[in-house]
């Protein structure tokens, strides 16, 4: 069994508002069209969440800025996601579109009505989102936020990252020619040791992945979504990505 969460660097161009990456996305949707045992997919915002989010002050305050930045980033989110749902559709598989902003009750996430569609045989597919967090200000809930929650409540035997890189390294790979992938990582190391300089977004996602382990048998991958016929080599000593466990 298997969680998924598609990158938005991948599928988006994130300097680009609203500017999808089609031929990426259908890549990685044909590839695990073939995939057995995958329980749910999860993606990210790229240039259709992250863009209107800062300009609007979400997460932030309620006020008549971020109410109209709230419709405008979660109308953005779900144009994104109909994307990867027709996607899927087009390639033989049943997804269904989970929203996360519409699990939101009483102060926590209730992921019930996603767990009913696995146990349907649906896909569901959700996303990071706006959501309402008190009556007083909005949040947003990334996608590595979901697959952390997923991971505790599926219990699945391997959870994937797709990125816009290889995996983890010793140094940001973007800045530093001579950067080294590290193909497994295990507990007690902290994200500062392995990587000093890179992204906030790998950070959060090294972050998530920490917590993860716990609850996924068979490790958490990162790997590169450009080349999602790596997910294949999964556990065989051929993998190029990073495994922690």
């Amino acid at each position: 069994m298997m969680i998924l969460k598609i990158g938005g660097s991948v599928i988006t161009d994130k300097s680009a508002y609203r500017k999808a990456n089609v031929e990426a996305a259908e890549k990685i949707i044909k590839t695990l069209a073939e995939v057995d045992g995958l329980l749910c997919i999860v993606h990210g915002g790229g240039s259709f969440g992250h863009i209107k989010a800062k300009e609007y002050g979400l997460p932030g305050p309620k006020n008549e800025t971020s109410s109209l930045g709230y419709s405008i980033v979660h109308r953005d989110m779900e144009e994104l996601d109909l994307m990867i749902v027709s996607l899927m559709i087009e390639n033989g598989m049943r997804p269904i579109a989970v929203p996360v902003s519409s699990l939101r009750y009483d102060g926590r996430f209730d992921y019930s009505p996603l767990l009913r569609y696995i146990d349907e045989g649906f896909i569901p597919v959700s996303y990071g989102d706006v959501y309402i967090k008190d009556e007083h200000s909005y949040g947003i809930y990334s996608g590595d936020d979901i697959m952390a929650d997923l991971s505790e409540l599926l219990r699945p035997n391997v959870a994937v990252f797709l990125t816009d890189v290889d995996g983890i390294y010793d140094k940001d790979p973007k800045k530093h020619k001579d950067a080294v992938l590290l193909r497994e990582i295990g507990t007690g190391i902290s994200f500062g040791q392995v990587q000093n300089d890179v992204t906030g977004g790998i950070a959060k996602k090294f972050d998530s992945m920490m917590r993860m382990r716990r609850y996924v048998s068979g490790g958490v991958y990162l790997m590169n979504g450009k080349h999602p016929e790596r997910i294949y080599d999964i556990g065989k000593g051929s993998f190029i990505g990073t495994v922690i466990r």
